[in-house]
């Protein structure tokens, strides 16, 4: 017992997991400001495309496309999705893209959100003595309530722009699930950190 104890202290504890948390929240830190960059150069695009949405001509856009791409094109073009989008008129269709945009813009504000925590958890297990404190089980469940706010946000987007383009609204239930599961094992953790922090707590 004393074996594993003294196995899991140099896991936690250890120059080597200090120096990869480290270099994870450094990667964690830059990935947050990407996204928040890539978050405003969408947010400008779509104001310029809704202030030039008279003039631009999606069918057109489409067409030079595919003449550019050549065949390699024709498979998508091809695809029911297009084709209904295409049919549509141009209000409808400029309506489309605009919620494409603030959709992506949406996304990447979520994934600046979970860089910002995770630098924060990769940044106290750095520099705190133990990784078991209120502070990190905070920010896992911050994490694990903003990836189900991520997730019913993209299902619901899915469901809008699916019937948008007159599809049955089917959802990638798939990918939803697997990020449902993702975030109550991120709850789990969350609970076993708080769990470790009483312990120590009892300990002191």
């Amino acid at each position: 017992m004393k074996k594993r104890e003294t196995e899991v202290k140099m896991i936690l504890g250890g120059k080597a997991c200090k120096m990869t948390c480290k270099i994870l929240a450094i990667f964690a830190k830059i990935a947050e400001v990407c996204f928040i960059i890539a978050a405003i150069a969408l947010g400008i695009a779509g104001i310029m495309v809704g202030f030039a949405q008279k003039d631009i001509d999606v069918n057109q856009m489409m067409s030079e496309a595919v003449s550019e791409l050549g065949d390699s094109a024709m498979v998508v073009m091809n695809d029911a999705t297009i084709s209904s989008f295409l049919e549509k008129s141009h209000n409808e269709q400029m309506t489309f893209i605009l919620l494409g945009i603030a959709l992506a813009t949406l996304i990447f504000v979520f994934l600046s959100i979970y860089a910002r925590h995770v630098y924060r958890l990769f940044k106290n297990l750095t520099h705190g003595k133990t990784p078991f404190t209120l502070e990190n089980v905070d920010i896992l469940q911050k994490i694990a309530v903003w990836l189900f706010i991520s997730i019913v946000t993209m299902d619901l987007a899915s469901l809008i722009l699916s019937t948008m383009l007159g599809g049955d609204g089917t959802i990638g239930i798939s990918v939803s699930l697997s990020s449902y599961a993702l975030g109550f094992m991120i709850l789990v953790l969350a609970v076993i950190f708080r769990h470790g922090y009483e312990l120590e707590s009892k300990k002191k």
